[in-house]
């Protein structure tokens, strides 16, 4: 009886081990499944970020872009538009967006919005800013079915038009969906912050701050604007101390003589200094364009 009762017990033991090691491999599948389609997603995600050679082409620039998981929630977006009048005026709209979340949702979230800036600007050839990021807000609660639902998802955008005047002036046109963007003028040797409306895309919340509008900047060949996400200014050390936008603006002056690609590598080289071995909060981007 003792032995039966044993073979019976080895027996299911042995039942439970198979069933065990089943169970492994097909979770092991499955996550292996899910990173596979996540580094495609990542691939998708490169494939519809701005081809850089055709910034390169008109700006000194710098992107710092760090996703916090494979894929990213922030997106920059960037267009040469036809030129306009009789001479032909280069026009150019750069802008860059927080999406909520990170992760897959934060990333579908940025192919959304970036899908909306490009028909809104390509498609119905709207330029102003402020009519942009309006266009961008209604769009996105129609897509999200905001008005009928619990959604609140959205983003904050930083976008602006570059237009060249002449030869060494270019006139900007910023406006800013709960973000802001920074200027270097050089001839005053200081970097301004020039704030955005507080209204995120896509928020449902009253907010006497509702309606988007222009600032404009006078940029002269030297002069420089920057573009960011809060990542990098929440971003925090071992101390639970974060990196601020005014560390940010600190090193962009002390380091603006340089080239661009050089203030992005310094800025790239303290924020990690700084992180040490904290995880990243959340998605990072930064970016940096100097009129050539």
């Amino acid at each position: 009886q003792q032995k039966r009762d044993f073979q019976d017990k080895s027996e299911e033991l042995r039942q439970q081990k198979e069933e065990i090691e089943t169970q492994r491999d097909e979770l092991a599948h499955q996550n292996k499944q899910t990173h596979a389609s996540i580094q495609y997603a990542h691939t998708i995600q490169q494939a519809i970020l701005p081809d850089r050679k055709s910034i390169d082409e008109h700006f000194e620039n710098f992107i710092i872009y760090k996703p916090k998981d494979v894929v990213s929630g922030d997106f920059y977006w960037f267009s040469q538009l036809q030129k306009s009048g009789k001479k032909g005026t280069e026009r150019f709209i750069f802008a860059v967006a927080d999406c909520t979340g990170h992760g897959v949702p934060g990333a579908f979230m940025s192919m959304i919005g970036s899908r909306i800036l490009c028909e809104i600007i390509n498609e119905k050839k709207i330029k102003d800013p402020a009519k942009i990021l309006t266009e961008l807000d209604k769009m996105l609660k129609l897509v999200l079915h905001q008005e009928t639902s619990e959604n609140f998802d959205g983003m904050d955008v930083s976008l602006c038009l570059i237009e060249r005047i002449d030869e060494v002036q270019y006139l900007v046109k910023f406006a800013g969906a709960n973000r802001p963007l920074l200027f270097y003028s050089n001839s005053q040797g200081l970097v301004e912050v020039i704030k955005g409306n507080r209204k995120s895309i896509g928020s449902v919340l009253p907010d006497i701050d509702s309606q988007y509008e222009n600032k404009l900047l006078h940029l002269r060949s030297g002069d420089s604007i920057f573009l960011y996400t809060d990542g990098i200014t929440d971003q925090n050390n071992e101390f639970g101390k974060k990196f601020t936008s005014k560390k940010l603006i600190t090193i962009i002056q002390d380091s603006i003589e340089s080239p661009m690609q050089i203030i992005g590598e310094e800025l790239d080289m303290i924020l990690n200094r700084f992180k040490g071995k904290e995880t990243q909060r959340d998605d990072i981007t930064v970016v940096g364009l100097r009129v050539k």
